[in-house]
């Protein structure tokens, strides 16, 4: 098997769009969603993830002086 056919099964190219679970994040099916299109638990999961983030990156910055000092203030 060549690399350019690896990759493609590597990226689910090879496999009619009706035999991937739509469930499945866009990066896994080797397809593009629009925002409409991914499934509303994603999204929440994200949500999810990227708040958490904040307040760690909060907690950090009032502990933590060098993070204090490399902020960047936008």
């Amino acid at each position: 098997m060549d690399a350019a056919a690896r990759h493609d099964r590597l990226m689910g190219k090879h496999m009619p769009l009706s035999t991937v679970d739509p469930s499945w994040p866009a990066v896994l099916s080797g397809n593009r969603q629009l925002p409409e299109q991914v499934p509303q638990h994603q999204t929440g999961i994200k949500a999810v993830a990227i708040a958490k983030l904040t307040v760690t990156t909060r907690r950090a910055r009032r502990t933590n002086p060098i993070a204090e000092i490399m902020r960047d203030d936008s």
